[in-house]
């Protein structure tokens, strides 16, 4: 994954709080382009809508890592339990 986006390797990290305290991540931006870490580390199927926590534009799904799938409809973001994401900006 890392030599795919070289962003993660050598970016600068921001932290992003969400109310739901199984999920979380990254905004990470290297050489021009941004990256979305996100991170379900619960046990349940999340659907959150991020514009509310964020007002970044979120483009498309590049990575799915882990047990299960996930699927991004405009700004909501559908992620199984115990899975991670990768967002290209």
């Amino acid at each position: 994954v890392r030599i795919r986006h070289p962003e993660i390797a050598r970016g600068q990290y921001t932290a992003l709080t969400f109310s739901n305290d199984k999920f979380g991540g990254f905004k990470v931006d290297y050489n021009g382009s941004t990256l979305f870490i996100l991170h379900n580390t619960g046990e349940d199927e999340i659907v959150i809508d991020l514009s509310k926590y964020h007002a970044y534009e979120y483009n498309k799904i590049v990575e799915v890592i882990g047990f299960g799938q996930a699927t991004l409809e405009g700004t909501t973001l559908t992620i199984a339990p115990k899975t991670s994401i990768i967002i290209k900006w």
